[in-house]
């Protein structure tokens, strides 16, 4: 499809009052920064970002904003929870403003006026995830990484979407942000049941522990956890899986850095990025958890670099909180987005850590004057060319702990050393 049609069909998009955004190439990277703020329906900045990025895809900002949320359809797991809730509901929820993706399809519903609606992975059902408050989807004629195009299975026609079924909205809407109940934390429900007690499992086994210990503490989880439980022969079935890996050995987030080790990377982002590649290679169908004082031991960086990494991943577009934390109770858990090959050479050239790409993709960004500065010197000194404009100091980071050189730029303050973007500086 030409530019000036594409274009065309995404005002159409926005004269609904949907808040569009620019994304790479055949990708789903944001192509502007604090996206979340600045989507828009407004045709001038549609227009705008349609001359500065030809050829791009568009995202549209689901939400409050917005008024719409998709249901997103992954794949064969997910058409088969889709189906159960079919044969559960009916049928006629389903009829809706739908797009057919790549592997699946995007149900577009109205946000609902009594509550919140957020972004989720897997918590419906396996393979089903919302885009709510805070997340966006490609919309056609955007084109896939695999080179499939996104497509209305039906013609829009001025139709909105689906008002939002009162069951759905019990199941996955957030009202108020209510507090979490302790007894909800941990809790496993249809289609993670499985998946969680193995893991559990895995990990009693790691420790030690013999089939028939297994077995009685995964009976005592699937009680207390399970809603509703597994029956006792599936339990197990379980145990004894877990029970046949040899004594010790690494778990997924050792085993995601064993794979990622001896690889080269343009920063220490850079790897981060791809150990969490690596642990959601190992479970695609389920969020992961980077927990920073682990990732900060393996990295031998302090943690407030790692919680760094973690932000600065989900404003580029390549991780996505699934499940918020819940302090002492429960650890935010992550989706990543898409593939290590199609993610790190694609990441914000506007980053404050200024990496993300790998080396022999590094573009050479504008020469401007920069003033260079200590900690004892006034900032009325001598200049000389950068990539960017920023003042430099020298003083100690509280993520590496060295005397180290820092960077400010847009308030931010950047450790050259170890890449934390920090104020915690002395």
């Amino acid at each position: 499809m030409a530019d000036g049609e594409s274009i065309a069909e995404v005002l159409t998009l926005a004269e609904r009052g949907w808040r569009l955004l620019p994304c790479a190439e055949r990708g789903k990277i944001p192509l502007i920064k604090d996206w979340t703020r600045r989507a828009s329906c407004d045709s001038e900045a549609i227009r705008s970002w349609a001359q500065r990025h030809p050829g791009c895809n568009w995202g549209l900002a689901t939400g409050p904003e917005s008024k719409v949320w998709a249901l997103d359809v992954d794949g064969e797991p997910g058409r088969e929870s889709l189906n159960s809730l079919v044969a559960q509901y009916g049928e006629a929820w389903t009829r809706t403003i739908t797009v057919q993706t790549s592997k699946g399809m995007h149900l577009y519903f109205s946000y609902p006026s009594n509550g919140a609606i957020r972004n989720s992975a897997s918590k419906l059902a396996t393979g089903l995830d919302t885009r709510g408050d805070g997340g966006y989807v490609l919309v056609p004629p955007s084109i896939h990484p695999s080179g499939a195009t996104y497509q209305w299975t039906t013609p829009l026609n001025g139709q909105p979407p689906a008002s939002t079924p009162e069951w759905l909205f019990q199941l996955i809407a957030s009202p108020q942000r209510p507090a979490v109940r302790a007894s909800d934390v941990g809790a496993l429900y249809t289609g993670s049941r499985n998946d969680g007690l193995f893991r559990v499992g895995c990990y009693l086994r790691r420790k030690g522990f013999e089939l028939d210990q297994i077995e009685f503490e995964l009976l005592d989880h699937n009680t207390r956890r399970c809603k509703p439980p597994l029956p006792d022969e599936d339990i197990y079935k379980i145990a004894r899986q877990a029970a046949a890996y040899p004594i010790g050995g690494p778990d997924p987030l050792e085993a995601a850095w064993n794979s990622v080790q001896g690889k080269t990377f343009s920063s220490n982002y850079a790897k981060f990025i791809a150990l969490a590649a690596e642990l959601q290679a190992a479970r695609p169908d389920h969020p992961i958890v980077l927990p920073v004082n682990r990732i900060g031991t393996l990295f031998d960086l302090h943690r407030t670099a790692i919680g760094c990494f973690r932000r600065q991943a989900v404003k580029d577009g390549v991780l996505e909180l699934a499940e918020a934390y819940v302090a002492k109770r429960r650890a935010a858990c992550y989706k990543f987005l898409g593939k290590l090959e199609e993610q790190l050479p694609k990441l914000s050239l506007s980053s404050p850590y200024g990496l993300g790409r790998v080396q022999q993709n590094t573009q050479q960004l504008p020469i401007e004057r920069v003033a260079v500065i200590t900690h004892r010197e006034s900032p009325a000194v001598a200049h000389r060319e950068s990539p960017l404009t920023h003042r430099e100091s020298l003083r100690r980071c509280l993520a590496c702990g060295s005397h180290a050189l820092y960077r400010e730029l847009d308030g931010t303050i950047t450790c050259q050393s170890c890449s934390a973007l920090t104020s915690e500086v002395n």
